[in-house]
């Protein structure tokens, strides 16, 4: 539920019970009452308001877009937990889901390298066996 606000504002700010993964991989921090300011253009988040001064350094600005997450309209405690959510998929990569989390995407070692462009050579038409593979792959993600 939004407040009354300025819509043309660049910014937008979630009141939201905020858990997120801020530094390095395996670090949690949950943050209670934080304020999270977003620019609307690029959907970046620019500044995560954690204390009571911060928050009021928020407030002092007019016309702000303000979406309260602290409670649903229920009542029940909610929480926010941004994140980079990769909700597509290419069918020769489906076999190598979930796997190395720990690579860069590029370079030499990286994730591309060492699993994506190995798994897509194996589904060359010209190769023996190549088109059954390929059919059995795209099989497997349609059905999934």
């Amino acid at each position: 539920m939004a407040a009354a606000c300025n819509a043309d504002h660049p910014l937008l700010v979630f009141r939201a019970n905020l858990v997120h993964t801020p530094g390095a991989f395996g670090t949690l921090e949950v943050v209670r009452d934080a304020r999270v300011v977003v620019d609307k253009a690029t959907g970046t988040i620019t500044h995560i308001f954690r204390d009571d001064d911060e928050v009021h350094q928020l407030e002092s600005l007019r016309d702000l877009e303000v979406v309260d997450l602290i409670k649903d309209g229920h009542g029940r405690s909610c929480f926010l937990l941004p994140g980079f959510v990769d909700c597509h998929i290419h069918a020769p990569q489906y076999s190598n889901t979930g796997t190395g989390l720990d690579l860069p995407l590029m370079g030499p070692g990286g994730w591309l390298e060492q699993y994506t462009f190995p798994s897509e050579k194996q589904l060359d038409f010209a190769k023996s066996g190549g088109a059954a593979r390929t059919r059995a792959v795209y099989d497997s993600v349609v059905r999934r």
